[in-house]
């Protein structure tokens, strides 16, 4: 029995706790402009479990309209927040907190070649608070962003070029991806206090290994199987298997981070 009131007396302290923490202190959060751009750091070599080093050459996306978020899924739910209180959970890895308010936003297209000049995007605008998380879409290169009728990313989401290298075989591949249903790139990768006096630089980085999970961005490919007429060269479009398995990739938020980054 006293184990029992131990347990009630716990879970009415931990609610009462975060309705505290939670209750508004009646001041408007301050608007924050925060310049924003890109970089290719995160394009590194990596072996899938073919046995596959595979290393990007080039990647031109088309994105728009980003979206920062506060208080994601292990916030969304006082009843799962007095429930960890008791019997704490694993904390999910940065990433995985979707679902979040948005609390500030970069709207606008823009297409973006992660090896050429990392030209700034614009500024965003958040409100003060603790971020951990972030949104995006992904729309179609036209001349409308910028994009030269002749450019290969031109009337995709995304290409990509790089070389696949087995150890045995080496192979030159081109993706043009073409995301079929929804392009929302949803719940990456956003960790950061801002405050009225914050003064970092924003960076989109997509990331070919998730640091947390070792998971390449090519899993699921055999880059010799697509080589039908071994000549090295292999082509990947639409409606192939691997261009699902990399669409997909594409518009998993492991492989995307926002970092701030210093003056």
């Amino acid at each position: 029995m006293t184990k029992k009131i131990w347990i009630v007396a716990s879970v009415l302290l931990g609610g009462w706790l975060l309705w505290v923490g939670c209750e508004p202190s009646g001041e408007e959060p301050q608007e924050v402009a925060l310049p924003m751009t890109f970089d290719a750091s995160g394009l590194v070599s990596t072996t899938n479990v073919a046995g596959w080093q595979v290393t990007v050459t080039a990647f031109d996306v088309c994105v728009q309209n980003v979206e920062f978020t506060q208080e994601g899924e292990e916030h969304t739910s006082l009843l799962r927040s007095i429930s960890n209180f008791v019997v704490p959970e694993v904390m999910a890895h940065p990433g995985h907190l979707a679902g979040g308010d948005v609390t500030g936003t970069l709207q606008g297209q823009w297409s973006v070649s992660f090896f050429g000049d990392s030209a700034p995007l614009g500024d965003a605008v958040l409100l003060e608070g603790e971020y951990n998380g972030f949104n995006m879409s992904f729309c179609v290169a036209g001349a409308e962003v910028g994009v030269a009728a002749d450019a290969k990313v031109f009337g995709h989401h995304a290409f990509m070029a790089g070389i696949a290298d087995n150890g045995t075989q080496q192979i030159q591949f081109e993706l043009f991806v073409d995301v079929t249903d929804d392009p929302l790139m949803y719940g990456g990768v956003f960790e950061m206090d801002v405050t009225p006096d914050s003064e970092r630089t924003l960076s989109l980085r997509p990331v070919m290994l998730d640091p947390y999970e070792n998971d390449s961005f090519f899993e699921g490919v055999d880059f010799g199987a697509l080589d039908e007429d071994n000549d090295g060269v292999v082509s990947i479009e639409s409606g192939s298997a691997a261009h699902n398995i990399l669409m997909k990739s594409l518009l998993n938020h492991d492989h995307w981070y926002v970092v701030a980054m210093n003056e």
